[in-house]
C-alpha cells in the first residue's frame, strides 16, 4: 500500500514461496522505474509488516511520471537469491493518468495540428485509459504517452508540418475500430507540393517494423517509403488486403504520391503479399521485388507488364520451387529478373533483400497504363481490372475468367476471352482512328465509333455466347463470386449474434471476431465488434459487411435474411432447388448487402444451436491465402448436414458433397 505522506507499507507473505529461506532478512531497494537511480536500501522479514519511509526523497516532480520499482532480493535455501519486484507511484495512478490526458487534450485544441498527430494523442488517451492500475506494463504505457507528448511539443514529431525522416502514422481502422499505425519515411528536402514515387514495404507480420531499414531506404532517396503491416502473418490474404487498402488510402490522402510510380517489396509473408497483390491488381504497381514468398501459378501471366526483381535462393527449397513452377509464365516478361542468392536459407534472405540499388530501380519505374498487350486471368469478382481492360464478371458457374487483349494497329483491338460476361475497354492512345474494329475470339468483329460514343467501350456477352456493344447488367452482378464465404472479410466487418445467450453461438461469434490464419503464427490481429439484436449500430451495419449468427430466431433480421436466402430454412430442415433435406443442419451462405453494394453478408443459420459446436467452420475461422480455390470457403454456401459438408459454388449450381 501507499500512504500519501510517503510511507510505503506492506508485508512479504510466505504463500507460494517454495524454496525461499524465510528465516533470513530480505534486502530491499527502491529505484527509479526508468533510470534505475537508487533512492533507498534496507531490509525486511517475511510475515512481519514493514514501513519504508520515502518522504525525504526529493524526486517528486510534475514534469516526470514518478514511478518507482521496489525490489525484494529473497535468499533461497540453496544459497542463491531470487527477487520479487513491484512498481509504485509517488502519486495516485488516477492523478498521473489525468495529468497526461489533460496535457494531450490541451495540445489537441491547438489549431493546425496534423491529423496523424491528433490520432497519435487520441490513441494514447484510449490506450492508457484501458490499462488496469495494477497492470505490469502500466509505467511503460505512461512513459510512451509522455514521450509522445514531449515529441509533439518539441516538434521532434511532425506537429503541424511533415518533414524529412521517419514518421509513425496513427489512424482508427474502420475495419474493426482499433487504433493502428504504420511507418513512412519522407525523403530529404521533402516538399508537400511536390509529387513523389511510393515504395511499399509489406511487413512480415503485424509487429514487423524495420525502422532502421526504412531509414536505409529513405537515405538520399527521392521516394516516400511506407511500411504497411498486414495484421499478422497473413501472406496478403483478403483480410490483409482490406488493411493494406485502408493504409494506402490514408497515404494517398496525406501525401502527394505519383500513382504511376508505386512499387512494392517484401520478404517471406511480405514477399507473398507483394506477389499476390501484384497478380490480382497488376496495374497498381510499376515494379515489385519479392523475396522468399509464394505466388499463385494461375495468375503469374498477369505480371507480364511490370518490372520484377525476384530475390530467391535454391536452398530456400519451398519458395524456390514455387517460383520455378511459374517460370514459364514469368519468363514471358522481358523485365523479369531472377536474382539468385546461392546457399541462403529462408531466414538469411531476410538479411539481404534490402538492397539500395534495387530500391532505386523500383522507384525509377513507372506504370505503363496502356501496354500493347494484356494477359489477364481473374479468380474472383473483386479483382477485375488490368490497365485499359475491365472484365464485367466471371460467368456464373466458372472458377476463373481470362482475357488476352492486343492493340493490333491504330484502328484495331484483338480480344481472346473465356468465362466472362463482358468487358469495358478504355481506348488506348495507340488507337488514333475514329472507327475502331474489335475482333473477339477470331469469330466476331464489332465496329465502334469513338466520335459519337466516347473513349470507353462496353461489350456484353449474351446467353448464346455472342458479344455485342451494350451496358453491363449490374443487377445480375455477384461481387462475392470466387471469394464465396470469405468475401465478407474484404471490407469492415460487424458481427450480429441473434441469440447471445447461446453458448455455442457466442463462441462462434468470438472466433469470427478474431479469425486466424494457417501460417507459423496463426494470430490475426483483428477484433471485429459483436452486437446483440438490441444494441446494433445501424450506421455501422449499413457501412460494413455483416456476419449474422442465427438459430431460426424470431426476429425481423432473421425473417429478412431468410427471405433473401436462396436456400430455404425452417425448424425441420432446408430446401434447395426444390428438394427438401430434413434433419439438423448448419448453413453458411453469402448474401448481397441491401444497403451497400461493396459489402456482403455472411448468414449462418441452424435449426439446432449445438450444430455450431459440431461444424468445424463455426468452431474455427481460418482464413487461407489467395490463389488456389478453397473447396469449403470459396463457395456461395457451405452446408453441414448429416455430419457431412456440401458446397454450392454459386447459386444455381448443384449442391455437391465436399470430399
Amino acid at each position: 500500500s501507499w500512504h500519501e505522506k510517503g510511507i510505503y507499507r506492506g508485508m512479504l507473505s510466505t504463500f507460494n514461496q517454495v524454496g525461499r529461506d524465510i528465516s533470513k532478512p530480505v534486502s530491499v531497494r527502491v529505484l527509479d522505474y526508468y533510470s534505475d537511480t537508487l533512492y533507498y536500501t534496507g531490509s525486511v522479514k517475511f510475515n512481519i509488516p514493514f514501513e519504508i519511509d520515502l518522504s525525504c526523497i526529493e524526486c517528486f516532480s510534475d514534469e516526470r511520471l514518478n514511478f518507482f520499482r521496489i525490489r525484494f532480493d529473497c535468499p533461497m535455501k540453496d544459497g542463491s537469491e531470487r527477487y520479487i519486484e513491484r512498481f509504485i507511484s509517488f502519486e495516485p495512478i488516477k492523478t498521473s493518468r489525468q495529468k497526461l490526458n489533460n496535457e494531450a487534450e490541451r495540445i489537441l485544441k491547438e489549431p493546425g495540428l496534423l491529423e496523424s498527430t491528433r490520432n497519435l494523442l487520441r490513441f494514447r488517451i484510449d490506450d492508457t485509459s484501458a490499462v488496469p492500475n495494477d497492470a505490469p506494463n502500466l509505467p511503460d504505457k505512461f512513459a510512451a504517452f509522455k514521450n509522445d507528448i514531449n515529441g509533439v511539443i518539441s516538434d521532434e514529431y511532425a506537429g503541424k508540418e511533415y518533414h524529412s525522416g521517419l514518421h509513425f502514422m496513427f489512424y482508427r481502422s474502420k475495419i474493426d475500430t482499433q487504433w493502428l499505425r504504420y511507418a513512412v519515411y519522407l525523403p530529404e528536402d521533402y516538399d508537400k507540393n511536390k509529387q513523389y514515387p511510393l515504395l511499399i514495404h509489406y511487413a512480415i507480420s503485424q509487429w514487423h517494423n524495420p525502422t532502421s531499414m526504412l531509414k536505409l531506404f529513405g537515405y538520399k532517396s527521392d521516394a516516400i517509403i511506407a511500411n504497411i503491416p498486414s495484421r499478422g502473418v497473413t501472406v496478403g490474404n483478403c483480410l490483409a488486403e482490406a488493411t493494406m487498402d485502408e493504409v494506402l488510402s490514408d497515404i494517398y490522402r496525406t501525401f502527394n504520391v505519383d500513382k504511376t510510380r508505386v512499387s512494392a517489396m517484401g520478404y517471406s509473408s511480405g514477399g507473398a503479399a507483394a506477389w499476390v497483390q501484384a497478380e490480382l491488381r497488376p496495374d497498381m504497381f510499376a515494379a515489385i521485388s519479392p523475396s522468399g514468398g509464394y505466388l499463385c501459378p494461375e495468375l503469374a501471366g498477369n505480371l507480364r507488364n511490370m518490372s520484377i526483381y525476384d530475390i530467391e535462393s535454391p536452398t530456400d527449397e519451398d519458395h524456390w520451387r514455387a517460383v520455378q513452377n511459374c517460370m514459364s509464365r514469368l519468363s514471358e516478361n522481358p523485365n523479369y529478373s531472377l536474382i539468385e542468392a546461392k546457399e541462403f536459407v529462408h531466414t538469411m534472405l531476410g538479411q539481404i533483400y534490402v538492397n539500395r540499388n534495387i530500391m532505386k530501380e523500383l522507384t525509377d519505374c513507372r506504370i505503363n497504363e496502356f501496354p500493347d498487350e494484356i494477359d489477364f486471368t481473374v479468380i474472383n469478382n473483386r479483382h477485375l481490372k488490368a490497365y485499359w481492360i475491365t472484365i464485367h464478371s466471371i460467368t456464373n458457374s466458372a472458377y476463373y475468367g481470362r482475357i488476352l487483349a492486343k492493340v493490333s494497329g491504330n484502328d484495331a483491338i484483338e480480344i481472346e476471352c473465356g468465362n466472362i460476361t463482358g468487358l469495358n475497354i478504355k481506348i488506348p492512345p495507340q488507337i488514333t482512328a475514329e472507327t475502331i474494329r474489335i475482333t473477339i475470339n477470331q469469330t466476331q468483329t464489332l465496329t465502334y465509333n469513338r466520335k459519337d460514343n466516347g473513349d470507353n467501350i462496353s461489350i456484353v456477352r449474351s446467353s448464346n455466347g455472342k458479344f455485342s456493344l451494350g451496358e453491363q447488367d449490374r443487377e445480375s452482378f455477384n461481387i462475392y463470386h470466387g471469394m464465396g464465404l470469405l468475401d465478407v472479410f474484404m471490407k469492415p466487418v460487424r458481427i450480429i449474434n441473434l441469440k447471445p445467450e447461446s453458448e455455442p453461438m457466442s463462441r462462434t461469434a468470438l472466433k469470427y471476431s478474431s479469425p486466424t490464419t494457417n501460417a507459423y503464427d496463426k494470430r490475426i490481429y483483428v477484433n471485429y465488434p459483436i452486437y446483440a439484436p438490441d444494441n446494433i449500430d445501424m450506421v455501422e451495419a449499413a457501412n460494413s459487411s455483416l456476419i449474422v449468427l442465427d438459430c431460426n430466431c424470431s426476429s425481423s433480421i432473421s425473417d429478412y435474411l431468410k427471405d433473401k436466402s436462396v436456400i430455404g430454412m425452417n425448424a425441420e430442415g432446408f430446401t434447395y432447388q426444390g428438394k427438401e433435406y430434413l434433419g439438423s443442419y448448419c448453413i453458411m451462405q453469402i448474401i448481397k448487402h441491401s444497403e451497400n453494394a461493396e459489402c456482403t453478408i455472411l448468414y449462418v443459420n441452424s435449426n439446432d444451436e449445438k450444430m455450431y459446436s459440431q461444424n468445424f467452420f463455426t468452431r474455427e475461422m481460418i482464413i487461407p491465402m489467395y490463389g488456389s480455390y478453397h473447396p469449403y470457403l470459396n463457395n456461395a454456401a457451405l452446408i453441414f448436414w448429416e455430419r457431412k459438408y456440401y458446397r454450392i459454388f454459386e447459386y444455381g449450381c448443384d449442391m455437391e458433397e465436399v470430399k
